[in-house]
């Protein structure tokens, strides 16, 4: 596997890519910690309540000492941190990888010529923070029957960029393979 550059490539080096038979990575990425932390509800929210303990508990007269929840969010916070931060994805020319895990890792692919549709989801404070996230939706073998499985890239830098980096490789490798969309109704 050859890497071409961990920055997101133009347009002819995706050409030029998309001719080779070598499998080579295009974008090497994982979601962003803080910035999820400070660009989205959710974070914000388990933020606020990890630092309500160090910050109001000292402060209600007539409750007991609680001095352990202060050191709450010394213990979350670097966990939360950990599980972002062994999370990888890796875009190549034929196939999307997501991996995890500290103790035990994981490893989730999607071939790009399964791939039948991406959606980006952007809130207005992932719009603040330049962060989103990416469902790749695949008709997958192993799927449940007339299932899409989906591949959920979470708290990304620049989504717009990588969803249509991902949408460009999907296409060319589909029209590479001979590969159109058949939808079966029944």
């Amino acid at each position: 596997m050859v890497d071409i550059d961990k920055k997101i490539i133009s347009s002819q080096a995706l050409a030029a890519l998309m001719a080779s038979e070598e499998e080579t990575v295009v974008h090497r990425f994982g979601p962003c910690f803080w910035r999820m932390i400070f660009g989205s509800f959710t974070g914000l929210g388990i933020l606020i309540l990890l630092l309500l303990p160090v910050v109001m508990i000292p402060r209600i007269p007539g409750l007991p000492n609680l001095h352990g929840a202060q050191f709450l969010p010394l213990i979350v916070l670097p966990i939360w941190w950990i599980k972002y931060a062994t999370t990888k994805y890796v875009l190549t020319n034929q196939r999307l990888t997501l991996r995890w895990g500290i103790l035990i890792r994981s490893k989730d692919d999607i071939e790009l010529y399964r791939i039948t549709d991406i959606k980006t989801h952007i809130s207005l404070l992932n719009q603040i923070a330049g962060i989103g996230s990416i469902k790749a939706l695949s008709a997958e073998a192993d799927g449940p029957r007339g299932r899409m499985m989906p591949l959920l890239l979470d708290n990304i830098k620049d989504p717009d960029s990588v969803h249509d980096l991902l949408r460009n490789l999907t296409e060319n490798i589909r029209k590479k393979r001979g590969v159109r969309d058949t939808f079966i109704h029944g």
